[in-house]
């Protein structure tokens, strides 16, 4: 059953479990509030895997390869 979730109690900590890999929309449908989440959560959630395409944000950044081991798409290196 569909519970709705308001975004400043998200926590990502009972969804992304470490080892986990996550994708998500690219370019204009890029969730970027969870994408923020996701970042501000990093250390709680643990090691995760992350596939970002084509971002127009500076969202992800090198520092959070401290808990996100972050692919770009070539194009994106």
């Amino acid at each position: 059953m569909a519970r709705e979730i308001d975004l400043k109690n998200l926590d990502l900590t009972e969804i992304i479990r470490p080892g986990d890999a996550v994708v998500w929309g690219q370019s204009a449908g890029e969730p970027l509030s969870l994408v923020e989440k996701l970042v501000e959560q990093r250390i709680q959630i643990g090691h995760a895997r992350v596939f970002c395409a084509q971002s127009y944000t500076k969202t992800l950044r090198p520092e959070h390869a401290d808990a996100l081991e972050i692919t770009r798409s070539p194009s994106e290196k």
